[in-house]
């Protein structure tokens, strides 16, 4: 499932995930990362979640240190960082384990807890939800043609809404819940739920902030 918004025949991919046998994977556009996520030597950014059927989830950073010249994989866990370094053809050279540092920008976001196995009928996680403005500068970066586009894919025309904020992401929730959970967030609002391993359902959505004042 891809989340994608159209603008004069033409589409930007948000985000999107994958599933394999026992993981879900969900990638994000960085240049919609927030800054505050991201160092001025962090480059070719790569920023993805991880969420495995035991529930170990993790955030990876992969990027280029430009002053370094090296490649970097960062996973922050619920208990602890893995830091991998790779030379500048991504030849692996080795990992060092770190603690985790509450003050750091890219770990605040990652639960201290492990997450829920998928199996779990009850549980519901987060992943992240990312939010921008409408405006000329975001329009500028819609260049690819709607092409390869699947049935499962959100496509939000956002032609009269500049000006507005537009949010989206993804939830992961346990067999136990049917009702969408971000069904009645908007009046603006398209979202698609998929079925996945252990009966888990992925849940994608994106909408436009309601007007103070209306409803």
């Amino acid at each position: 499932m891809k989340i994608k918004i159209y603008y004069k025949s033409k589409c930007l991919t948000l985000a999107y995930f994958r599933t394999g046998n026992n993981t879900i994977v969900s990638w994000y556009m960085p240049q919609y990362l927030s800054r505050a996520l991201v160092s001025d030597e962090m480059t070719n950014m790569d920023f993805h979640v991880t969420y495995p059927r035991d529930g170990n989830m993790h955030y990876s950073y992969k990027y280029l240190n430009s002053t370094e010249n090296l490649w970097y994989e960062k996973r922050v866990y619920h208990d602890e960082i893995v830091l991998k370094q790779f030379d500048e053809k991504k030849v692996f050279l080795g990992y060092k384990k770190e603690p985790r540092n509450e003050k750091h920008p890219q770990q605040i976001l990652v639960r201290r807890h492990k997450s829920d196995p998928t199996i779990s009928t009850s549980f519901v996680f987060d992943f992240p939800q990312s939010g921008m403005i409408i405006n000329d500068e975001l329009l500028d970066k819609i260049e690819d043609r709607c092409d390869n586009k699947s049935g499962n894919d959100l496509i939000f025309d956002i032609t009269g809404f500049e000006g507005r904020t537009l949010n989206f992401g993804f939830f992961l929730y346990g067999s136990e819940r049917k009702e969408p959970l971000m069904g009645k967030i908007s009046s603006n609002v398209m979202l698609n739920q998929l079925t996945i391993f252990d009966g888990a359902t992925m849940e994608g959505y994106i909408f436009i902030v309601e007007e103070k004042n209306k409803k």
